[in-house]
């Protein structure tokens, strides 16, 4: 869409600017996810775990392979990605 109104020339700058705020994104939202979760952890646990950097790398390989297994599931069904999100927000923020 851009590179016909743009160019041709601006097609490769364009994606190669989505793809990384896209990666940035997700290691941002990965990274805070799992230094939240950690620290939940030890707030639960009521103790100064010394395995931080093992609970974080756990935290994030179930994030991981949990998106992915989302990915799998409604990789080309966004209507009902859509809906499951939308359902999955409704219930946590109950």
């Amino acid at each position: 869409m851009f590179a016909d109104t743009i160019g041709q020339w601006s097609y490769i700058i364009i994606a190669a600017s989505a793809f990384s705020v896209m990666f940035g994104t997700i290691l941002a939202v990965f990274d805070g996810y799992s230094r939240s979760f950690q620290k939940i952890i030890q707030l639960l646990q009521k103790k100064e775990s010394d395995d931080s950097k093992k609970s974080y790398v756990a935290i994030v390989c179930v994030l991981a392979i949990g998106s992915i297994l989302i990915i799998m599931q409604f990789g080309d069904k966004l209507k009902e990605l859509v809906d499951f999100a939308t359902t999955l927000s409704f219930l946590v923020a109950q």
